[in-house]
């Protein structure tokens, strides 16, 4: 396409207002509970038609409750398959069964140098800021030796009375022990999340005595759980965590598994689906009561024939999306070359609507410009984490054989099995390859196979 002169790149107000609303309808994220009813669309049958991700967690709770016991979840997935909106929909379907405490770890945690034990922490914060807010009528004589415990390990770092000071003026003088304890708990995950002196952090302290922690996070869980009304049970659902690199990843959940299936609650944990995919995933099996995936949407089938899932990923787009805005012909390339990743297609229409001769409805010409810019995205993607992957003598070099590998067997119509090596797992990391539904099998990203071609490493019926 060719550069736009300054007089081509003009648009009139009315343009301008329709194209941002454009912009901000594809940059929803996750949706929540009240978006559900514009937005939301059933995805099941395209990932999965033998296997409901939230039909599976209610079946596995109503089985704890009946052999009253808690259930550990696992769910895993591709950055950006839908696996929060899925979560706000359960949440949503259990209603008032359930006493729901569900938190980000992205927005929560420093990711880069997250640990077990920060979780645990963000957990116990999370939960009685929730208790808090939702006016729990929590006994003081029982939250006190909770108090107490972390603020003896908080008033290590600082001045004890200037301490209990700042705590009593943020939450009230003669605020009840649930709001001083979560006035406190806020201000110890703010030292895990901002803090830049990680060898002198207060929080360091919590680390040195993960079993300590994990008593007293057990112990305030209890004491909330038996706040509540009667019948209603509690849900802890950790979201975010799929979004952790290689190594930390490997950190939190591998090295230190024993710390997170030592909650005694109902609880879901996001994983990486490169960690599940990995030669130590029979230890997260072992550990854990559940796991479940949540594969993409497949639109094609291995044989490059357009599946079912077409028209699903057609229908989530239109929700948002209508024919005025966005032509039929454009539509079918974004999610023909978008592989049924529904982050890329919000991605696409975005950069493509934020062209500077963008019009409305948006063409293919719009949408070539969005899946370019995407391209040149996987080039610098498709690479080996800093410092490479531990053990292991790796190029780059290697993620593009493997993947041209792939694609010949893929293109050749039969199914990539998932591997369960390091180059496997940079390529799911990075959705070069992408996991679809019914047999589990891995499929090269469209816009990789175009990658692939235009580097001569597949034959030119990969196009």
């Amino acid at each position: 396409m060719s550069t736009p002169t300054f007089e081509q790149s003009q648009q009139n107000p009315e343009q301008k207002q329709r194209l941002r609303e454009l912009r901000k309808l594809c940059s929803l994220g996750a949706l929540q509970p009240d978006q559900l009813a514009s937005y939301w669309v059933d995805t099941n049958e395209a990932r999965d038609p033998q296997s409901s991700l939230r039909q599976r967690i209610m079946d596995k709770l109503e089985e704890g409750q009946e052999e009253e016991k808690d259930v550990h979840f696992l769910v895993y997935g591709h950055g950006g398959s839908g696996k929060s909106t899925e979560l706000v929909k359960l949440v949503t379907q259990l209603g008032e069964e359930f006493f729901t405490v569900r938190f980000s770890a992205f927005e929560n945690l420093d990711l880069l140098n997250i640990t077990a034990e920060d979780i645990l922490v963000v957990i116990a914060e999370q939960t009685v800021a929730a208790a808090n807010k939702s006016g729990l009528q929590v006994p003081d004589r029982e939250l006190q030796p909770i108090y107490d415990w972390f603020a003896k390990e908080e008033t290590s770092f600082t001045d004890s009375s200037q301490s209990t000071l700042e705590i009593e003026a943020k939450a009230g003088v003669g605020s009840s022990v649930l709001s001083l304890l979560a006035t406190l708990m806020a201000s110890i995950k703010g030292d895990i999340k901002l803090s830049s002196d990680r060898e002198h952090s207060r929080v360091l302290q919590l680390r040195k005595s993960p079993s300590a922690l994990v008593s007293k996070v057990n112990l305030l869980i209890d004491i909330v759980r038996s706040s509540l009304p009667h019948g209603q049970r509690l849900l802890i659902i950790v979201e975010d965590t799929d979004k952790l690199d290689i190594a930390a990843a490997r950190r939190v959940f591998i090295e230190n598994v024993n710390l997170l299936t030592s909650i005694t609650a109902n609880i879901i944990y996001t994983i990486p689906i490169f960690t599940f995919h990995s030669p130590d995933a029979q230890i997260l099996r072992n550990k854990f009561g559940c796991d479940l995936s949540l594969p993409m949407i497949k639109v094609a089938e291995s044989s490059g024939a357009r599946a079912p899932g077409f028209e699903t990923v057609r229908e989530i787009i239109r929700r948002r999306i209508s024919e005025e805005r966005l032509t039929e012909n454009a539509a079918d390339l974004l999610i023909a070359k978008t592989g049924g990743v529904l982050q890329h297609v919000f991605e696409v229409l975005n950069t493509a609507a934020s062209m500077t001769t963008a019009t409305l409805p948006l063409q293919e010409e719009h949408i070539q410009y969005g899946l370019d810019r995407k391209i040149r995205e996987f080039y610098n993607e498709i690479t080996l984490p800093h410092g490479g992957i531990p053990g292991e003598d790796l190029k780059v070099q290697d993620l593009y054989d493997r993947l041209a590998e792939d694609a010949r067997i893929q293109l050749a119509g039969e199914l990539n099995p998932p591997k369960t090596d390091a180059i496997n797992q940079v390529l799911l990391k990075c959705c070069a390859l992408v996991e679809y539904n019914g047999k589990s099998w891995h499929g090269v990203h469209p816009l990789v196979m175009d990658i692939l071609h235009n580097l001569g490493m597949i034959s030119d019926n990969a196009s």
